[in-house]
């Protein structure tokens, strides 16, 4: 988030020629450049495109051996680069990776998101995901099989959450799950693991209840008590409407985001 603040965003899914496009479009000799997954193909690209223009490149990743390797290859080619491990999910790990980087090249200019990006050529549909979810169901769990409703891609959730009792995150990673705003704007109670930026929406038992990840066992015990305490599910379900109203709809999102730009321009105008 600090990172944000102040960086351009460049966003691709796609390699091509990119090394030489950014190279010959750009002279980035004053940019700190921050690639977020530059140990991936994707954006191990993108990070020798803006070190081949001029900018310092800020490797971060998870694979310390790629990582090292990608900054290798710069520096051989005359650029400037260094590795941070850094969780991309992670915010802890993201602020402390801001200020080793503003320590060791300076003050990020530009950031570029191309986290997933390791395997490019390999693509997965949803569709295909879900039939072989379907088809492992059937074959181990029979007993089960037809209480579960695997719908595959849907584009019309809003309409069918409402038809739910409850919502059950159980996510071992996230960032902050749209699928959270949209349960609290359906009225749901909701269920999630502390994962990424979940616990800052999801208070336990005031908007939702909280499980560890990884945990069947709490997991399941929650879902056991929204069952047998409907008073309980009740509350959070309209606790949770209450924090979408207050806090989550496009309108808030764009007066918070505007009241941080008059707040550092107010700060700038301060500063001279």
């Amino acid at each position: 988030r600090r990172m944000r603040r102040s960086c351009h965003r460049i966003s691709t899914n796609s390699t091509g020629s990119m090394v030489s496009e950014i190279a010959e479009v750009t002279r980035l000799g004053v940019e700190v450049a921050v690639v977020i997954g530059a140990t991936g193909v994707l954006g191990g690209a993108l990070a020798d495109g803006l070190a081949a223009a001029g900018a310092k490149v800020a490797v971060l990743g998870r694979n310390a051996e790629r990582g090292e390797a990608r900054v290798k290859t710069i520096q051989a080619n005359n650029g400037t680069a260094a590795f941070f491990n850094c969780d991309a999910i992670s915010r802890c790990s993201l602020t402390e990776a801001h200020e080793q980087i503003e320590a060791k090249l300076g003050a990020p200019t530009i950031l570029v998101n191309a986290a997933g990006g390791n395997a490019p050529q390999v693509t997965v549909t949803a569709e295909r995901a879900f039939e072989q979810m379907r088809q492992a169901l059937h074959e181990t769990h029979v007993h089960v099989a037809d209480r579960i409703h695997l719908l595959g891609y849907r584009k019309d959730v809003q309409r069918i959450l409402p038809a739910f009792d409850a919502y059950a995150l159980s996510s071992r990673r996230e960032a902050l799950p749209l699928s959270l705003v949209e349960a609290f704007a359906a009225r749901l109670p909701v269920i999630a693991t502390t994962v990424g930026g979940v616990p800052e929406i999801v208070l336990h038992e005031r908007t939702g209840l909280q499980v560890p990840p990884d945990d069947a066992t709490a997991l399941g015990q929650a879902m056991a008590r929204l069952h047998g305490d409907s008073a309980l599910a009740e509350h959070l379900a309209a606790s949770g409407r209450q924090h979408y109203e207050q806090h989550l709809t496009a309108e808030h999102m764009v007066a918070s985001t505007l009241d941080v730009y008059a707040q550092a321009l107010a700060q700038a105008k301060a500063a001279h």
